[in-house]
């Protein structure tokens, strides 16, 4: 595990995640904070019995012959580049920069590292170049200079950062700088989850790139169809989300599950059921909730939605994203 640096947004939920799974390791950056998530995060670290590693430039997490012993393909290198000194108070600077080298294809994960950090990687003579960019920041114009990108030199850049946050993000000023560097584009604000598939040589994504920085205004009201599945209705006050085939032919939702993003919780799609053409189907939460296929699938009888704003998210079998409404 690692933990990039203390902001919330980066270090929230990671205590759930070591009472979830077995975690060798955990890495984080030297420096700490006042706030209740990240003491959160160093108290779980404890309770596993475990201590944090520090997080540096030079640092070697992974190597061929380690990937061999742990069952990772044995040509796999995964290496710190940043922080590459003390910043003081400035947690982004402290990020933890890695990355990753799968077969001939690598990547790199940025964490909120500004100009700063970026510079400083570049006067440490650090092998910047990779396939795939994780952006700074969100895409805030305090990172991603124009001499960072330029050593990075990514065919593929993917911007995490929350549909009309208030924040700005991505600056225009870095939207305009990758369409410069002719850099395919993916955020998730506009299409949801990110996933690029990679066999050590081609890489794939779940999604098409964005290649122009004035997107159009109705491509951010949803995710892009894969089908003409849609969620046609998100009642957060009735618990009911409504899915329609607006297709000529029936389509089986089997594997296919509906996500509540904000609470991270999931329905599956029972076992062979068939959506028919140009039907629709309502997904019940709630007290309310009722169990009458086709027409009425029950959730549970626990409230699901967020009233004060969610995300219903619908992904096939093959976890693709097919469409995305915001309530």
């Amino acid at each position: 595990m690692i933990a990039t640096h203390p902001d919330a947004d980066h270090i929230g939920g990671l205590d759930d995640v070591l009472k979830a799974f077995e975690v060798e390791n955990v890495y984080a950056p030297d420096v700490s904070h006042t706030t209740k998530t990240y003491n959160d995060f160093v108290l779980e670290v404890r309770n596993e019995g475990t201590y944090i590693k520090t997080t540096k430039a030079g640092i070697t997490l992974i190597n061929p012959a380690l990937a061999a012993v742990i069952g990772c393909p044995s040509f796999s290198n995964v290496y710190l580049l940043g922080p590459v000194k003390n910043y003081g108070t400035d947690l982004n600077s402290w990020s933890a920069v890695m990355k990753l080298d799968f077969g001939i294809s690598s990547y790199l994960f940025t964490g909120d590292a500004d100009r700063i950090s970026e510079k400083d990687m570049i006067d440490n003579g650090m092998f910047l170049n990779a396939d795939v960019l994780k952006v700074g920041h969100h895409g805030s114009n305090s990172s991603t200079s124009q001499e960072f990108l330029k050593e990075v030199n990514p065919k593929y850049a993917v911007i995490s950062v929350g549909k009309n946050n208030n924040y700005g993000h991505p600056a225009q000023e870095i939207l305009e700088r990758l369409e410069m560097y002719k850099v395919d584009l993916f955020r998730t604000d506009l299409q949801g989850h990110i996933i690029a598939i990679s066999d050590g040589n081609k890489i794939n994504f779940n999604v098409e790139p964005i290649n122009t920085v004035n997107f159009m205004e109705d491509a951010q009201e949803s995710a892009p169809q894969k089908t003409s599945i849609l969620i046609t209705n998100l009642d957060v006050s009735d618990e009911k989300v409504t899915i329609c085939n607006k297709t000529d032919e029936d389509v089986d939702l089997t594997g296919w599950v509906l996500v509540s993003e904000v609470g991270n919780q999931k329905f599956n799609f029972p076992d062979g059921y068939i959506l028919k053409a140009g039907k629709c189907v309502n997904i019940l939460s709630g007290r309310n909730a009722i169990d009458e296929p086709p027409t009425n699938l029950k959730w549970t009888g626990a409230y699901i939605w967020n009233n004060d704003g969610d995300i219903a998210a619908l992904y096939d079998a093959e976890g693709i994203l097919i469409s995305r409404v915001e309530f």
